[in-house]
C-alpha cells in the first residue's frame, strides 16, 4: 500500500487518514527529565477508536514547532523528557523516518478465501530476504502492530505444514493493526546524485466479506488512500473452474465468492473517491494477482512463461511481466472468466495480470495441511514490483 503526498498531506500507513505535515505529533520516549516522574504507558482512545488497539503506549502531544521539520525533537510537557518518535496525530502510531517524502502507498484486497492471508504471509518474508537483496535494499518492521506477531506466527505454523485459517471480518473490538515495512534502497535523483530513499509498505489482511458490499467497500478508507492496489483473486471462484473446486476440496473448506462483484464494489469505491465519470477509467494502476497457480500446473506447459522463476536481475522485467500478463488473460480466459476481464479493460487505465503461488505446492484443501516439501513461493513478489517500478521506487527494464 502506499501514500502519496498532496497539498501538504500524507496518508498514514496505519489508518489511512491524510493529515497535514504540520499536525504530526511525537510519543513521550518515557526517559524523563532529571527530577520529573517518568511518564506511564496507558491505552491512548484515539489508538483505540481508529485501530481497534488498547496496547498501553506513552502518550502522545502536539509538536510546539509551527513548521514539521523533518528529525524535529520536543519536549514531553509532562516529564519534560526528549522525544524524536513521531506518530500520527489521527491513530498515534508511529510514523516511518520517510514519512511525508512523497512515498506512495500500496494496498493489497481480494475475494474471501482467495488465499489473501497466506499470500500477505508469504509477500513479508520475501521482502525481508530473496526481493530485498535482488534489489540491495534494506527492510525493517515500523511501529508497534500487533500484527507483525500474527504474521510471524502463520509463516511458522505454513513451515511446520498449517494452513492459516480464514480471516475474521471486521469487529469493533478487534485489533487489526496494519503491517508496516519500509523499504530503503539507494537510488539517483533526477541530478544523478545518488541518495537513500525509503517507501512506507502497508499491509492490512481484511475479510472478503469486508468488500462484498458497496457500502462496505466504501467503508475501507486504506484503498482510498492507496496510489496502487494488489487485487487476489482466487481462481478455484471462476466459473469453469467449479468443478476442480469440488474436487480438490476447496468447495468443503470454503464459501464460494464472486470475483466480479467484488472488484465492482472496489471499481465504484475508487471511482467515488477520486471522482471519476463512469464514462472514463480509473488512473491507479491496478495489480491484479491470481493466486494458488500451483494447483492448475497440469493445464499450463512446463515452459510456459508462467512456470518460470522470477528474473534474478535487480531491475523489474517489463518484459518478462507482459509475456506472463498475456498468458495469464488466456487461462482466465479459457475458465470462463471473461467478466473479469472485460471489467478491467472497461474501467482501469493500467492493470497487469499475475499468476503466482504463495506456498509453490499444492496444499491439502480439506485437511489444511500445506505439501510436505515445504513452502517454496513462486514469483509472490512480482505484483508490487510491478507497482514499486511504475513510481520509479525500483529500476525497469527488459530483458534478462
Amino acid at each position: 500500500m502506499v501514500l502519496q503526498s498532496i497539498t501538504g498531506k500524507a496518508a498514514c500507513p496505519y489508518c489511512y487518514h491524510r493529515i497535514s505535515l504540520n499536525s504530526i505529533m511525537f510519543r513521550c520516549s518515557g526517559r524523563p527529565a532529571p527530577g520529573k516522574d517518568a511518564c506511564k504507558p496507558a491505552p491512548d482512545p484515539e489508538r483505540v477508536r481508529q485501530l481497534r488497539d488498547a496496547t498501553p503506549v506513552y502518550r502522545s502531544f502536539a509538536s510546539p514547532h509551527k513548521l514539521f521539520r523533518s528529525g524535529q525533537r520536543a519536549r514531553c510537557p509532562e516529564c519534560a523528557g526528549v522525544a524524536g518518535t513521531r506518530v500520527c496525530p489521527a491513530c498515534r502510531s508511529v510514523l516511518p523516518s520517510a514519512f511525508g517524502s512523497g512515498s506512495p502507498l500500496f494496498g493489497m484486497v481480494g475475494t474471501r478465501s482467495a488465499g489473501k492471508t497466506v499470500y500477505l504471509t508469504v509477500l513479508v518474508s520475501e521482502l525481508q530476504e530473496p526481493t530485498r537483496r535482488r534489489f540491495g535494499a534494506a527492510t525493517f518492521f515500523v511501529g508497534e502492530s500487533p500484527m507483525i506477531n500474527q504474521v510471524r506466527a502463520w509463516r511458522q505454523g505454513m513451515d511446520e505444514g498449517r494452513l492459516p485459517g480464514l480471516t475474521a471480518q471486521a469487529t469493533s473490538d478487534q485489533p487489526r493493526t496494519p503491517v508496516v515495512i519500509d523499504w530503503q534502497q539507494e537510488r539517483r535523483n533526477g541530478l544523478g546524485v545518488r541518495r537513500v530513499a525509503s517507501t512506507a509498505l502497508s499491509f492490512y489482511d481484511t475479510a472478503g466479506e469486508d468488500l462484498e458490499t458497496t457500502s462496505a467497500a466504501t467503508d475501507q478508507q486504506y484503498l482510498a488512500a492507496a496510489d496502487g492496489l494488489i487485487v487476489v483473486l482466487d481462481p478455484f471462484q471462476i466459473a469453469g473452474n467449479v468443478k476442480r473446486a469440488s474436487t480438490r476440496g476447496v468447495a468443503d473448506r470454503y464459501d464460494p465468492d464472486h470475483p466480479v462483484q467484488v472488484l465492482s464494489n472496489v471499481t465504484e469505491m475508487l471511482r467515488t473517491a477520486d471522482g471519476v465519470r463512469h464514462d472514463r477509467k480509473i488512473t491507479r494502476p491496478l495489480a491484479v494477482a491470481i493466486t494458488k497457480i500451483d494447483a492448475f500446473y497440469d493445464q499450463i506447459p512446463p515452459d510456459s512463461p508462467i512456470r518460470r522463476p522470477s528474473p534474478v536481475t535487480p531491475h523489474f522485467d517489463e518484459g518478462d511481466s507482459l509475456d506472463i500478463h498475456q498468458h495469464v488473460a488466456g487461462l482466465i480466459d479459457q475458465w470462463g472468466g471473461d467478466d473479469v476481464l472485460r471489467h478491467l479493460e472497461l474501467n482501469y487505465r493500467t492493470f497487469r495480470l499475475f499468476a503466482v503461488s504463495a506456498l509453490g505446492a499444492e496444499p491439502d484443501y480439506r485437511s489444511g495441511q500445506t505439501d510436505v516439501r515445504g513452502v517454496r513461493p513462486h514469483r509472490v513478489s512480482e505484483p508490487l514490483l510491478w507497482l514499486m517500478a511504475n513510481r520509479g521506487i525500483v529500476a525497469s527494464g527488459k530483458g534478462q
